[in-house]
């Protein structure tokens, strides 16, 4: 073992090493420990530069392996359950020539191969400890990265604060020998949960008395959407670091609320250079000061390069990603403020939306807030016209209709994100959006119902590219479908601008309507079918929800955004709509009008009648399948399946499956012979 370490260590014999699930242990339990593996390697006939690997969860009997493996020069290959289902493409990977278990007894067994890669000779020459790590993946193939331990436990030599701290990554992950290095080398405590859960992690932290809880931002989320820091005592909580991901704002405010005693501290680090040393600008900040000894920075056309004395030696199965000094581009997109960077993002997440940037972790932060929300994952999809366009991927706390949570979404959104950030797809996930490292993925590897394409009859999710093959007859019908795609695709960029103005209009000066009204005057008067796509187009940018599958006729207008018009909508030439839900294949003849209620004017005391009061706006629905005649009047629900007859004045609900006309409307007839619950009093029959 590393010299120092060994004596820090020895420093503390009798205080607490690793408290794990039914056992604490002390830091001569764990010397003794190392002691022994260390003759097992030695009786097992394994040299120094042998590569092994370390197949276990944190605990006494895999840390004593990995540091006796440290002193007797070997080179380290950890694997933990995180890993399991790539472990043995790592191992051949990494040409293990022995495979220890600590879980499972103290032995060796050896593997017949023979690791001869060149990165080892390095090693071996210096004759010097090594360790292999895997990157996540997340942006191909995982490559192995090869490290000098020696290297790696230079930054801590200086001794620095004492911690009881919580391990939360595994040794194979670059955090996780962070977390155990520095605890270790200044006397702290390891404490070990029984899993990752929120319950289990606010359990130990109780009982432990625990420190610092080194963690990642959607484990914070989950932390607190779970409640389960409301259920135990949390108050020993000195310092909460995080890292693997951007934090979002709205996250970190709430963490930085419910643990106002302990500093939260954002890290930085990457399996290629090891953990820098980091320091916020505050609890609540996502500004950061990187670098510390033994590291440099620079940022270059907006991206993060690092160069670091202790970087790896190299991958096993890919090139040096370093440039001729030693810099590595490390992908990060930040904002600098003097010598304080912000981070955004990786740039492959960034989405461009015709020319705008858009960063996932600032949507995710917005959508967090959003009542219903569990977890959201942000990306980009091609999109015909803009390039891309935002996607969101989101798991409920409960369920909800789609279509209702997709038009809240929408009307959240709308006062704090710019129109192009906004997303234009919503996903609903059934599984979690996180790694088994807790760092969130986008979002492909994701359980999935998409939204959009939930069949506009049935609810059920249209034909993906494994169902059955085209009928010739269908190829027709692909191609009108695309080429109306393109034709709307068109019709929303000419819109937006227009668009732009109602929704700064909207932010700055709720709640008029004036800039909506003018632009609604101006596209009901649009001309054929251009001008069809063009009031469709506009209007699925501003109401609450407006489908690109429904047909809005000439001379047609929506007094207020405050309206949702679903799939197979026909709204005839002339009609006005104020506030109101339109249903699926919903058919409002020419020159009907929708009001917002029954009650928009009131006589004064002075026997005047008074405008419109917009506090008294309702929102009134016209059900599925219902067909409202010309000229008709609507000012309350009418429930599905009904008919309107021409010219009927409708100030009672009317029932669902029944016709009604007349002025006042009155019932006629049923449509279909089914029982019928008793009528309200004040509703049609």
């Amino acid at each position: 073992m590393i010299g120092f370490l060994r004596e820090r260590m020895e420093q503390h014999r009798h205080e607490l090493a690793i408290a794990q699930p039914g056992s604490v242990y002390t830091y001569a339990d764990l010397l003794s420990r190392v002691d022994s593996w260390e003759g097992v390697l030695s009786g097992g006939g394994v040299p120094a530069g042998s590569v092994v690997s370390v197949e276990g969860e944190y605990g006494i009997e895999t840390i004593s392996l990995f540091l006796a493996l440290m002193s007797a020069g070997a080179i380290s290959v950890p694997l933990s359950r995180d890993s399991i289902v790539h472990a043995e493409a790592f191992m051949n990977l990494a040409d293990v020539e022995y495979r220890a278990a600590p879980e499972g007894g103290r032995s060796v067994q050896p593997t017949g191969r023979l690791a001869a890669h060149p990165l080892y000779g390095v090693l071996r020459e210096r004759k010097a400890p090594g360790l292999v790590l895997f990157s996540s993946g997340s942006t191909g193939a995982s490559k192995a990265a090869v490290h000098d331990l020696g290297l790696l436990l230079r930054k801590f030599e200086k001794p620095r604060h004492r911690y009881r701290t919580l391990a939360f990554l595994q040794l194979d992950h670059i955090g996780g020998v962070n977390t155990l290095f520095y605890t270790l080398s200044n006397g702290g405590a390891v404490v070990v949960p029984a899993d990752r859960s929120p319950a289990r992690v606010a359990e130990v932290i109780e009982r432990h008395r625990v420190e610092l809880l080194p963690t990642s931002p959607t484990f914070l989320n989950l932390l607190l959407l779970s409640g389960a820091h409301e259920q135990r005592d949390l108050s020993s909580l000195r310092l909460i670091t995080y890292g693997t991901e951007p934090m979002p704002e709205s996250t970190l405010r709430k963490a930085a609320e419910t643990f106002p005693q302990a500093r939260l501290q954002q890290t930085y680090g990457l399996t290629e250079v090891g953990i820098l040393r980091s320091q916020s600008r505050g609890s609540g900040s996502l500004w950061v000061r990187v670098g510390g000894e033994g590291y440099q920075t620079k940022v270059v056309d907006g991206r993060l390069w690092v160069k670091a004395e202790s970087a790896m030696l190299g991958y096993l199965n890919a090139p040096s990603p370093f440039d001729a000094d030693g810099f590595l581009d490390t992908g990060d997109r930040v904002e600098v403020d003097g010598e304080w960077l912000r981070i955004l993002g990786r740039e492959t997440d960034i989405i461009n939306v015709g020319g705008s940037k858009v960063y996932p972790a600032e949507v995710e932060s917005v959508l967090l807030q959003l009542e219903n929300v569990a977890d959201v994952a942000v990306h980009g999809e091609s999109h015909p016209i803009t390039g891309q366009m935002v996607v969101a991927t989101v798991r409920l706390t409960h369920d909800e209709p789609a279509s209702e949570f997709k038009v809240r979404l929408r009307r959240f959104c709308r006062d704090t994100l710019a129109p192009y950030k906004v997303p234009a797809k919503v996903v609903l996930a059934t599984g979690p959006l996180y790694s088994e490292r807790f760092k969130r993925v986008r979002p492909s590897n994701a359980q999935t119902i998409p939204v959009r394409a939930l069949s506009p009859r049935n609810g059920n999710s249209a034909p993906g590219p494994s169902g059955p093959p085209l009928a010739e007859h269908e190829v027709p019908s692909r191609f009108r479908t695309a080429v109306k795609s393109l034709a709307n695709a068109i019709a929303l960029v000419l819109v937006f601008p227009c668009a732009l103005t109602c929704w700064l209009e909207a932010r700055l000066a709720p709640p008029t309507e004036h800039l909506f009204g003018f632009w609604s005057n101006v596209f009901a008067l649009l001309p054929g079918l251009p001008g069809m796509y063009l009031r469709r187009a506009f209007y699925h940018l501003t109401l609450d929800s407006c489908s690109l599958d429904c047909y809005i006729g000439f001379g047609a207008m929506f007094t207020h955004r405050r309206v949702i018009v679903e799939d197979h909508v026909h709204v005839g030439p002339y009609c006005l709509v104020g506030s109101a839900k339109l249903r699926r294949g919903s058919l409002v003849g020419s020159r009907a009008s929708l009001l917002s209620g029954p009650a928009l004017h009131e006589m004064d005391a002075q026997g005047h009648w008074t405008p419109a009061d917009l506090s008294k706006l309702r929102q009134i629905e016209i059900g599925e399948d219902v067909w409202i005649g010309e000229g008709a009047i609507v000012m309350v629900n009418v429930g599905a399946g009904s008919l309107v007859g021409t010219g009927a004045v409708v100030s009672t609900r009317v029932r669902p499956g029944v016709v009604v006309a007349g002025n006042p409307a009155r019932f006629v007839r049923r449509l279909k012979a089914e029982a019928q619950e008793p009528a309200d009093k004040g509703e049609q029959e």
